[in-house]
């Protein structure tokens, strides 16, 4: 109980000087979106600002995001860059909290229900790494889909019985079911994290996957989970230092290995999870049997 009581007490205290924004416009929606990278701005994705205070601010992103923060990380906004000093990440779902010691001024509103089914939505983000961008579009009903979310590395038991997917990805890959809701927003990779709001400018989830590597309609966290993140779960999660984070998801010397092979299997990459193909199954069958010889194994 104490630890709940502490941890609110820094979040009223870190609001004490924020203003609060229901950003309803591309403008307002721009002050309140971040773009959230690795040191070297290869990678990322998106973020909005939920909290602001004289003892810091935080973000609410994905926890695929934060899965690249593991030698650290930089928050752009349109005041400037701060490094990210620590996060936490959900493990219901694909969410994860930011923490950066400086004050970004706003702080936004987490709508008390998801978003309706026709509901009127605004997504701001910063698609592939770009300048902020806002997209309208509307919500669609809600649905489990299955995400490859990186590779853990093999052991000597994976060598023997699953030598192919060592070969072909560097690991074993990691696949988890999601609850989403679907819209007719378009998204892209460097979206996700990015809020989506209603017409009053409450926040009723996050961009979190899209269907292959370019413009698709956008897969987001029901709202309901972040109120559930917010108010239960990250109370009960430890902080993890930006330089010390360890992630699973797959390296870029990884993605090199065979870039074809990755793309069919639907392997999201650093900035975006991409929603498995239906014939995710077929394909692995495939790689178990497969033979060294690649041009026999039909991938």
């Amino acid at each position: 109980m104490l630890k709940y009581l502490i941890l609110t007490s820094l979040l009223i205290c870190s609001t004490s000087f924020a203003q609060v924004k229901r950003p309803t416009t591309p403008m307002d929606l721009e002050l309140v979106t971040v773009m959230i990278s690795d040191r070297a701005k290869e990678s990322g994705g998106s973020g909005v600002i939920l909290r602001s205070g004289e003892l810091g601010s935080h973000i609410l992103t994905n926890a695929h995001v934060c899965n690249g923060l593991e030698s650290g990380g930089i928050v752009t906004t349109s005041q400037g860059e701060h490094l990210v000093e620590r996060f936490k990440m959900s493990k219901m779902h694909d969410i994860c909290l930011v923490h950066v010691i400086a004050n970004l001024k706003y702080q936004t509103i987490v709508a008390d229900a998801p978003a309706k089914f026709g509901q009127k939505l605004r997504v701001s983000g910063h698609p592939y790494l770009l300048p902020a961008n806002t997209v309208e579009g509307y919500a669609s009903k809600n649905k489990d889909v299955t995400l490859m979310i990186g590779v853990e590395k093999c052991n000597e038991e994976d060598l023997e019985k699953r030598a192919m997917y060592c070969f072909f990805l560097g690991g074993i890959p990691v696949v988890k079911t999601y609850s989403a809701q679907t819209t007719s927003l378009v998204v892209a990779p460097g979206n996700s994290g990015s809020a989506v709001f209603d017409d009053s400018g409450k926040i009723v989830g996050l961009v979190f996957a899209g269907i292959g590597r370019s413009l698709s309609p956008g897969y987001i966290v029901p709202g309901q989970y972040l109120k559930v993140f917010l108010q239960k779960e990250v109370g009960t999660l430890k902080w993890i230092n930006a330089n010390s984070a360890k992630s699973v998801r797959p390296t870029s010397e990884t993605i090199k290995v065979n870039p074809t092979t990755l793309y069919k299997l639907r392997l999201r990459d650093v900035a975006f999870p991409t929603v498995l193909a239906p014939k995710y199954e077929k394909i692995s069958r495939q790689i178990e049997n497969c033979k060294m010889d690649t041009e026999r194994c039909n991938l």
